[in-house]
């Protein structure tokens, strides 16, 4: 598995943590490499990543993935702070309109889509209207 930099595999493993809802702590975090483990002591799962000869692509070198700890029940991810969620939120309503389109778009659209239903459909009630307030 490989980033094309740093800040990418630490989102990477910060969106693991967050989905499969355990905290790590780092036992390195610079930009040459990364040492995550689990935050619970009893627990071995464990993830090393350093960087390529390339002086940027970071590739994962070690790890052990399996879980031996419980995550608490009604406690809070602490890496899913305030920092994150606009973030993940950002990239989420992006892929939205990448598949539906974008709604300002579809309002823009929207008058010329009722003349086109009224020409092709000589008796339709069709209409549309807008708000000036709320526009």
């Amino acid at each position: 598995m490989q980033w094309p930099i740093v800040f990418d595999a630490r989102k990477y493993y910060r969106n693991f943590a967050i989905i499969w809802k355990f905290h790590y702590m780092h036992i390195k975090n610079e930009s040459i490499k990364l040492r995550m483990k689990c935050f619970d002591p009893k627990c071995k799962w464990l993830a090393f990543v350093s960087r390529l000869n390339d002086e940027h692509t970071m590739e994962l070198k070690g790890y052990h993935f399996e879980h031996d700890c419980k995550g608490k029940l009604g406690s809070g991810n602490k890496l899913a702070n305030a920092q994150w969620v606009p973030n993940e939120v950002e990239d989420v309503t992006i892929c939205i309109e990448r598949i539906v389109g974008s709604y300002d778009m579809g309002y823009n659209v929207l008058p010329e889509l009722n003349v086109q239903i009224l020409l092709s459909n000589h008796n339709s009630i069709s209409s549309t209207s807008t708000d000036g307030v709320t526009k």
